[in-house]
């Protein structure tokens, strides 16, 4: 999942904020969440902790702007079904909290925030 355009003058490491994010489950532990694709495949979420994206990968959009790479999650639950319909419905649609964010922008249509820090709401 990237972004195809940036918004310009969205980074703000000091906002926090609920967003939707997609999670595929983990098939040995219950309790697990795996982000799907992109994100480090072995990085565990579960509900009530904070996870920190330690990346710093320069990604590219579609518009050739470049931004640091982070969690990618959408600003409504709309957002994250049609992101879950094109990677075939992975099923887990999640509500998270996030802090310090990379910066905003659009995938399609649909609004994106790239932030450093998520923690899926229990």
């Amino acid at each position: 999942m990237c972004l195809d355009r940036i918004t310009p003058n969205s980074k703000d490491p000091k906002e926090e904020g609920v967003g939707y994010k997609v999670f595929k489950k983990d098939e040995y532990h219950s309790d697990w969440f795996i982000a799907p694709l992109f994100d480090d495949p072995g990085q565990i979420f579960i509900e009530g902790n904070w996870v920190k994206d330690n990346h710093s990968v320069t990604i590219t959009t579609t518009d050739n702007n470049l931004y640091c790479s982070g969690f990618h999650l959408f600003e409504t639950e709309e957002a994250a079904e049609v992101f879950n319909d094109w990677v075939a419905g992975l099923s887990y649609i999640k509500k998270v909290k996030y802090r310090n964010v990379i910066i905003k922008g659009e995938q399609g249509d649909e609004k994106v925030i790239v932030a450093r820090e998520v923690m899926i709401c229990q």
